[in-house]
């Protein structure tokens, strides 16, 4: 990633980005962690039709810590209130065609089973080196979909050394209500979509433990149902660990421990480091879910707490 200034140590000058579709579209490319560590591009310029006519999403992309979709539009400098209906109407296209999300998934690779993906939550994320105010404060009433505001700005010093600044548009939020056509998800929810008995049992009794184990250690944490993960999340809707809904096979558990934590000195038993997976620059460590072992793994559920606290 391109570093922040620190300090005047260097005489720096703004380096505008000269368009959308390729200067600030590679930068992003180049540095895709500005989406977010858990965000995969999986397509870009991606063509579709819309009452105005033939458009393109500059990136489409998928969150996998919150199993989401993303919508990325692109704006050169100034994003006004304009870019809403054009955000809104690829929304609305990329809901009513969940297959083409599938189909790049798959293409991508990404980790995650292309029939698990929840097709109703979709994430647009606006990036731009100045935002409005007034388009983010309206966003808010948009409760069809989620919305992120990036700014991000690029200088130069005199040795053409390049440097980014990111800040994430912060705006009061209101909760949501659900829209009628929207499913309640929950244990009845997850069997009447195929996930098999002994799936439901374990789910149910790894759901009892951590609610358990989060009432025994004072953390101000629930569980939240969604499509296809049970988030134990704080009252700001921040994730400190995440159980991944599979249908026949065991359950994911997720921590947020961070990126640069370091397993190895950590002590809990061999066989569960062993077990863990870890993708480089992700706060998020994987694992299979035991119900019998989440005693021991009550210190990982500390440092992942104490991480979503900060």
């Amino acid at each position: 990633m391109a570093q922040i200034i620190a300090g005047d140590k260097f005489s720096i000058k703004e380096f505008p980005f000269e368009d959308e579709v390729h200067d600030l579209a590679d930068f992003i490319v180049a540095h895709p962690e500005i989406l977010g560590a858990e965000v995969t591009i999986l397509a870009r310029e991606l063509q579709v039709p819309t009452a105005a006519g033939q458009k393109r999403i500059d990136f489409l992309a998928f969150d996998t810590e919150n199993n989401q979709i993303d919508i990325v539009e692109l704006k050169k400098a100034f994003a006004d209130e304009k870019v809403l209906l054009q955000t809104l109407r690829y929304s609305n296209w990329i809901r009513n065609n969940p297959d083409t999300v599938r189909y790049h998934v798959k293409k991508e690779g990404v980790n995650i089973n292309p029939e698990e993906i929840d097709t109703d939550s979709i994430k647009v994320i606006i990036v731009a080196p100045k935002i409005s105010r007034t388009l983010a404060e309206l966003c808010q009433y948009i409760t069809a979909f989620d919305f992120e505001f990036i700014e991000l700005q690029r200088f130069k010093d005199a040795n053409d050394k390049v440097y980014a600044i990111t800040d994430r548009l912060e705006v009061e939020t209101i909760q949501p209500t659900p829209p009628t056509w929207q499913d309640t998800y929950d244990l009845s929810w997850y069997k009447q979509h195929a996930v098999r008995d002994q799936q439901i049992s374990d789910l149910e009794n790894a759901i009892s433990a951590l609610t358990g184990i989060c009432d025994e250690n004072a953390w101000d944490l629930r569980a939240r149902y969604v499509k296809w993960s049970v988030r134990f999340q704080t009252t700001g809707g921040r994730n400190a660990f995440l159980i991944h809904v599979r249908k026949t096979q065991s359950h994911h558990l997720s921590f947020c421990l961070g990126e640069d934590f370091d397993l190895s000195k950590f002590p809990i038993p061999e066989k569960l480091k062993k077990s863990f997976h870890h993708k480089k620059g992700s706060r998020w460590w994987k694992t299979d879910l035991a119900v019998d072992e989440l005693k021991s793994m009550v210190p990982l559920m500390e440092i992942s707490y104490q991480n979503v606290m900060k």
